[in-house]
């Protein structure tokens, strides 16, 4: 082989080896931008879930208190815990000191709300306020006392 075949693939080589540690540098900068990108993007997605997170701790500390301190009715109180449980930890659904929020869900969950109870006739609309004020007689003792208990459980620290 003649030196100028020789140092014509040593050129070839030496380009192709420079080339391609361009070519891996840019594929590694493209990496590291990405997974920066993923970073902060999990970054927001905690920040967001630990502020929903505090909303529905405080609001079901908000609900307790406020039916604590009668502000609020048992069932209308027990249909909003019940709803921001799920949020804040869905098994506390099966431990017996919260099933009340269940139950009394369950037996009002045909009650209209919203739009719908402003469109019931008069007549309607006291036959369900009876039942809500029956439910409220029969479970309001025990949906109090679950309610203070969700006090003492969201006022302890959280790991």
């Amino acid at each position: 082989m003649s030196g100028t075949v020789i140092y014509s693939l040593i050129a070839i080589g030496v380009i192709a080896i420079i080339g391609l540690s361009i070519y891996i540098y840019r594929q590694y900068r493209f990496i590291k931008t990405k997974q920066a990108q993923q970073r902060e993007q999990l970054a927001r997605l905690e920040a967001q879930r630990q502020e929903k997170y505090t909303y529905v701790v405080d609001s079901l500390k908000i609900l307790a208190h406020a039916l604590q301190e009668e502000q609020v009715g048992p069932v209308e109180a027990s249909i909003r815990i019940r709803s921001l449980l799920v949020y804040y930890d869905a098994s506390l659904h099966q431990q017996a000191e919260y099933q009340v929020f269940d139950e009394v869900f369950r037996e009002t969950e045909h009650i209209p709300i919203l739009e719908a109870w402003k469109a019931l006739d008069r007549k309607t609309r006291r036959k369900f306020e009876r039942d809500i004020e029956q439910i409220e007689q029969a479970r309001g003792d025990a949906v109090k006392a679950a309610a203070k208990q969700l006090l003492v459980l969201l006022n302890q620290p959280r790991h």
